[in-house]
């Protein structure tokens, strides 16, 4: 693992502006069940990691007039315990088949929205796109561990997310803060 700056931001204006440093080569830090393995690996070499753990606008799950909100920091475990998410049957399901109490305890349904792609090609440091001496790794490559029907053409990988699909039929929407401390934006998950 390589140094890095380490801030901690008590509201979401101040997170906005420090993940704004450093030309895009910052990371969040939440649960950090993805991000610990990728910076052990050296896979990622961020120059800060923002810890927003400490940011109580972004905890707990609440009723919206539209639905449900879930915080980016409410963890799979506050999910399961909410009454709110009682008739989210399908993403109930998914989180009592994370039969580790760790992942149940510090895991974000955020968290897993946003992890990085499970190619081996990037999880083995040759980076997002594959590329070596210009050319990609993954057309020509290995996909035996990428395909789910057949393993012939170029390798391909998905979004690794167990949640996304589910929500998406839920027609969920995502938050997004930045690039300005006032600046929000709903997108559709889709």
């Amino acid at each position: 693992m390589r140094p890095f700056e380490y801030a901690s931001p008590r509201t979401e204006a101040e997170a906005v502006e420090m993940l704004s440093a450093h030309d895009g080569q910052t990371a969040v830090l939440s649960g950090g069940t993805d991000l610990m393995t990728l910076l052990k690996r050296d896979v990622i070499q961020p120059k800060r990691v923002v810890d927003i753990k400490n940011i109580d606008s972004l905890k707990g799950i609440t009723r919206t007039g539209d639905g449900v909100l879930v915080g980016s920091l409410a963890t799979l475990e506050d999910a399961l315990d909410s009454p709110l998410l009682a008739e989210h049957h399908s993403v109930l399901q998914i989180i009592d088949a994370h039969r580790a109490i760790q992942i149940q305890q510090n895991g974000t349904l955020i968290g897993d929205l946003c992890q990085l792609p499970q190619c081996w090609y990037f999880r083995n440091g040759y980076g997002l796109l594959a590329m070596q001496n210009g050319a990609s790794l993954i057309e020509g490559g290995d996909n035996r561990y990428h395909a789910i029907f057949g393993n012939s053409g170029p390798a391909k990988f998905v979004n690794s997310s167990r949640f996304a699909p589910s929500m998406i039929a839920f027609g969920a929407k995502v938050r997004v803060a930045g690039p300005g401390p006032q600046d929000e934006e709903y997108l559709p998950l889709e």
